[in-house]
């Protein structure tokens, strides 16, 4: 009897081996791979010195990896809702850390911006091809040279992974127009200065890009440029004016199932060509859309 089990042993437990393999490998092909990326700046043109690849490598080199999922609360937020899903697979594509001084720093360089985006090619394209891209970026950046940076940051990016959802969330002090909305298929902007919602937006492009992937919704995206700049000052959103639009903004959002609505008030201290507020309302619609909605 025991020579039997040790026989049936020897058999069944390389096919058992083999069959835990496939069944892992198949989970892996069934989840979806999204990369990730955080380039962001808030850009005072009028502040005397530039932004530089030294001031940007002066916390530490560009990250990857692991370093690249925890850096700050709207990267927390997405990466903290795909890990409790479980339905995705994360890679934290180069990326660039804190730059020096922050809002202090003037104009970002062409060396500097062309340096990080080719990074972020080069790794996207060693790494892919992936499924999604979700970007961090801040929405003020301001770079010699290149009059909408944070569109030729996607636009740079589709050259790679071609026409996939590329899902993005701003500061609501971003400077914005229609060629970000044009190049990307969802933005979400904070409703809260100070910015203690932006670990909630994170969360929600985490969702709706879910939501995305699995074909049963599809963002389609629209901006307004009101034509008004004010200064932060005024943009503090715990009294009047700011508070109330941004209620307004929530309240169109509440009142129709899958509307997300983004105000950015605008950075007044960039001297560039779409300073300003922008209003980038998102429909999420059902896919087939319903006759009637077309």
């Amino acid at each position: 009897m025991k020579t039997v089990v040790k026989i049936l042993l020897f058999f069944l437990f390389p096919l058992f081996l083999f069959t835990s393999c496939q069944q892992a490998d198949q989970g892996k092909k069934d989840k979806m791979r999204v990369g990730v990326i955080r380039f962001s700046h808030e850009t005072c043109t009028f502040c005397p010195r530039e932004t530089g690849i030294k001031e940007w490598e002066y916390y530490g080199p560009p990250m990857q990896g692991k370093d690249v999922l925890s850096a700050g609360p709207y990267m927390r937020g997405f990466v903290d809702f795909c890990r409790e899903t479980g339905g995705f697979i994360l890679t934290g594509i180069y990326s660039p850390r804190e730059a020096q001084g922050g809002s202090s720093g003037s104009w970002i360089t062409r060396e500097a911006f062309d340096k990080y985006t080719h990074g972020m090619q080069k790794d996207l394209q060693e790494q892919g091809p992936f499924d999604a891209l979700y970007l961090s970026l801040h929405g003020a950046m301001a770079v010699k040279g290149i009059l909408k940076p944070e569109a030729e940051i996607v636009r740079r990016l589709r050259t790679v992974v071609g026409d996939i959802p590329i899902f993005i969330t701003l500061d609501l002090h971003a400077n914005e127009d229609h060629e970000l909305s044009d190049v990307a298929d969802a933005v979400f902007i904070v409703k809260r200065y100070p910015h203690y919602d932006s670990y909630l937006q994170g969360e929600r492009a985490a969702w709706v890009l879910y939501r995305t992937l699995k074909g049963t919704y599809k963002p389609v995206m629209a901006t307004r440029k009101p034509g008004v700049i004010t200064p932060s000052v005024f943009q503090w959103t715990g009294e009047a004016p700011a508070m109330e639009i941004m209620e307004r903004a929530r309240r169109w959002e509440c009142r129709r199932k899958d509307v997300f609505v983004s105000v950015a008030f605008g950075f007044a201290y960039a001297d560039v060509p779409d300073a300003g507020a922008t209003l980038l309302p998102i429909m999420i619609l059902r896919w087939p859309i319903p006759s009637p909605m077309i």
